[in-house]
């Protein structure tokens, strides 16, 4: 896997205005590869999906674009770009965040272009951004067509999406189960200490991943929490995510100084993200 970081534009006018800008500033490696698709995902997504059914139906239909769609509330409409798709599975419409959707079919940003179709598209225009500009204006005009994804998945795009997606995994049975032998989970691997738990801790629900340290008289339920953080005696968290950034924002380094997130003696958190 070669990963391609965000760059200023060739040009030096600035960084990438979006998704389809960045895809265009790395043409090249896209015109070099022998593929006939490609393959283009969202970053900030959660879910489990073998692609090879979605390049299978994009290859039987002979189409330019293929993109999954995954139904969703009518009162999530505005947050998705959301997809109009007819009975031979072509996608009729598409509409990018509206107040309100004829379909409840909305656009996980998962797309299959045919590889000579997408380097037209982008040489030929200055569209920024894949769901704002691309798919409005060649729905209707170009081969695509919807892929319907039935597992789990959740776009964690806002705080309030991150929050709620980390939280859903101390169900007692989770719609994402992260303890599949079938399908492995890859995480950080990092060489820390193990979780220490005082004499009189209680931790109940939650998921603790190595390094933490639980004082004595804690009380913590339906929490999960990230590296190196420790909290004193008499605290309780109650759904809570409490994580640590590994790099601190450059504006932030100077008043980070410690590395360990600490929650002082007798301090208490309710559904708070830290």
């Amino acid at each position: 896997m070669r990963i391609l970081h965000p760059s200023p534009t060739p040009d030096g006018s600035g960084w990438q205005r979006g998704t389809a800008d960045a895809v265009r500033d790395n043409l090249d490696q896209v015109e070099d590869s022998a593929a006939e698709a490609v393959l283009l995902l969202a970053g900030d997504h959660i879910y489990k999906m073998d692609y090879r059914p979605l390049l299978e139906l994009h290859y039987e239909r002979g189409a330019d674009v293929t993109m999954a769609v995954h139904s969703v509330s009518p009162h999530d409409a505005r947050r998705y770009g959301m997809v109009s798709v007819g009975g031979d599975g072509r996608v009729d419409r598409f509409v990018e965040k509206p107040r309100r959707a004829d379909s409840s079919m909305a656009s996980m940003g998962i797309y299959v272009f045919r590889k000579q179709y997408l380097i037209d598209l982008l040489r030929g225009s200055n569209d920024a951004d894949f769901g704002r500009n691309v798919m409005p204006r060649i729905i209707g005009k170009a081969n695509a067509y919807a892929y319907q994804f039935q597992g789990y998945w959740a776009d964690v795009g806002t705080v309030q999406a991150y929050y709620e997606a980390n939280l859903a995994l101390l169900a007692e049975t989770p719609a994402l189960d992260l303890y599949d032998p079938e399908w492995v989970i890859h995480t950080v691997s990092s060489d820390r200490p193990g979780a220490e738990i005082g004499p009189q801790a209680r931790v109940e629900n939650s998921l603790i991943p190595d390094a933490p340290r639980f004082s004595a008289r804690l009380c913590a339920r339906s929490c999960r929490r990230g590296w190196w953080w420790r909290r004193e005696r008499w605290c309780a968290t109650r759904l809570c995510l409490v994580i640590r950034r590994s790099q601190p924002m450059p504006r932030l380094r100077a008043a980070l100084s410690m590395s360990v997130c600490m929650l002082g003696q007798g301090r208490n958190l309710a559904a708070a993200m830290i």
